[in-house]
């Protein structure tokens, strides 16, 4: 496993929830070394505009670009009574397997017994969704990562190039009857987590997190460069 040429930087999160689970939330930054860092970064800058998916939602266009890919070429659900092209899987590359398994291996080597003592599942990727931000105006809204597609509790680690941007995960009701209900919990904001994801850091949502915290990026009109972020996960739709 390449070690960081940088010093690792990490903070860690570990909340303990109502019902005596716990969300897990750590941001690395340096978690690769700079050659990796470089390498991937020329890789997906080098990707054709055409090889970019989009699509909409209702009649609002998604504001980023993504590609998805499956060890097992799966589309990203199958239970969905409509198929999205943006979601038909797509040929893992070399110098993509090789990032997730040093990525994988790094985050096992640096975090994964905080993962495995608070009950998060182990780290078993084979799938990597990878979005890309053309500038400031590209976001994502507020959402949780589905139980029905990643399983309960899932661990999701995601890995940051390019421009910083502004990652918010904020307290939310968990209903398990509404699982993707995003009504904000304004008695617990205070543990609310703001990161400013840098190039080569990396986000983990592990254990609890996907059921009492929703995540997004926001919008930064300040911003002219391209971030993308590459969210690995072991997926079981």
């Amino acid at each position: 496993m390449p070690l960081p040429s940088k010093q690792l930087a990490i903070e860690t999160h570990v909340i303990k929830e109502h019902d005596y689970t716990y969300s897990i939330i750590i941001y690395i930054k340096n978690i690769i070394d700079d050659a990796l860092h470089t390498q991937t970064l020329q890789h997906l800058s080098s990707i054709p505009t055409d090889d970019w998916r989009t699509g909409f939602v209702g009649d609002h266009q998604i504001r980023r670009l993504q590609r998805w890919h499956h060890h097992d070429n799966k589309v990203f659900c199958d239970r969905w009574a409509s198929s999205y092209d943006r979601w038909n899987p797509i040929a893992y590359e070399d110098w993509l397997l090789h990032l997730e398994q040093t990525l994988q291996d790094a985050v096992a080597h640096v975090v994964g017994d905080i993962i495995t003592k608070f009950k998060g599942n182990s780290l078993n990727f084979n799938s990597v969704l990878v979005n890309k931000y053309c500038d400031g105006s590209h976001f994502i809204h507020a959402h949780r990562d589905s139980e029905r597609i990643f399983g309960d509790n899932p661990t999701i680690v995601s890995l940051s190039f390019g421009a910083t941007r502004q990652f918010i995960l904020e307290r939310v009701h968990y209903d398990p009857d509404n699982p993707t209900k995003l009504a904000r919990n304004k008695d617990e904001s205070h543990k609310d987590k703001v990161f400013d994801l840098e190039s080569g850091s990396v986000v983990i949502m592990a254990g609890s997190s996907q059921k009492y915290y929703s995540h997004q990026v926001t919008r930064d009109e300040t911003s002219n460069e391209p971030r993308y972020n590459l969210t690995f996960r072991e997926h079981k739709c």
